[in-house]
């Protein structure tokens, strides 16, 4: 029987690697929002203790819920100037938001290139 060539198999690693990383961004996601949240700190602590027992679903409900409430304040607060406090408090959070996904971003892009370089070049997938 004729040996037929086979393709670089794909390690396990990479596919959980990105597996964690699509949660880690989750979980900052939701960190983000209940950190901007005006719950009260005790509610902020309840939500963080239950995350790890919630399910994706949950989880995207979760920030669903939370990004509605942040809106629902700015509604408010636009209409009250003098809770500027948390307009800026958003600002400064998004601003540190926008920078860990920016650094995740190229951090993925990086690792993807790399992994098409790989298969292009029949090489193996390897852990670097």
């Amino acid at each position: 029987m004729p040996r037929t060539k086979q393709t670089p198999a794909l390690s396990a690693t990479p596919q959980k690697d990105s597996q964690f990383d699509f949660l880690k961004i989750k979980a900052s996601r939701v960190f983000f929002l209940l950190d901007l949240s005006p719950q009260p700190p005790e509610m902020k602590t309840a939500w963080v203790a239950m995350l790890p027992h919630m399910n994706l679903a949950q989880v995207d409900r979760l920030i669903e819920l939370l990004e509605e409430e942040i809106e629902l304040t700015l509604k408010h607060a636009a209409q009250h100037p003098e809770q500027e406090e948390f307009v800026l408090k958003l600002k400064s959070a998004t601003e540190r938001y926008n920078t860990a996904i920016s650094a995740a971003d190229k951090k993925t892009l990086g690792v993807l290139q790399s992994v098409e370089a790989r298969i292009i070049s029949g090489f193996p997938l390897a852990r670097e």
